[in-house]
């Protein structure tokens, strides 16, 4: 994250770069960014030292999460309540990634989309302010 590379780049942009982290796509891409709290446009030079840790972490956890339970990537007790409720797996799997329009689960605001790097960028406008 700290490399010249990739440290004024947007976090949108370099965590699809496979030359950074091979295997990420756009909705693990979303997810992360929503799960470390920071705007797809923010770029490594902007965070601090805890934000920067807070994204290595989410980096590591959530594509293992994804690959161990099958492509989940909302918190398990979460996604399990909503199956159970008669959700489906596709609605439960995701915390803002393909929810558009749909209220986020943390804050309630509603998750939007936004285009980047020719593919479409899901997050919430409150809890990944750029602002943060």
């Amino acid at each position: 994250l700290r490399s010249s590379r990739f440290y004024k780049r947007q976090l949108g942009g370099f965590l699809t770069d496979q030359s950074f982290v091979a295997g990420l796509g756009n909705y693990l891409r979303c997810e992360i960014l929503f799960a470390a709290g920071l705007h797809p446009r923010m770029r490594p030079c902007d965070l601090d030292g805890k934000h920067l840790e807070r994204l290595a972490q989410q980096i590591l956890e959530l594509p293992r999460q994804s690959y161990e339970t099958g492509g989940i990537t909302n918190a398990l007790a979460r996604a399990e309540g909503l199956m159970a409720s008669g959700s489906s797996f596709e609605q439960a799997r995701f915390q803002v990634f393909r929810r558009a329009g749909a209220c986020c689960y943390r804050c309630g605001a509603v998750v939007i989309q936004e285009k980047q790097g020719g593919q479409s960028c899901y997050l919430c406008p409150h809890c990944q302010s750029p602002a943060r």
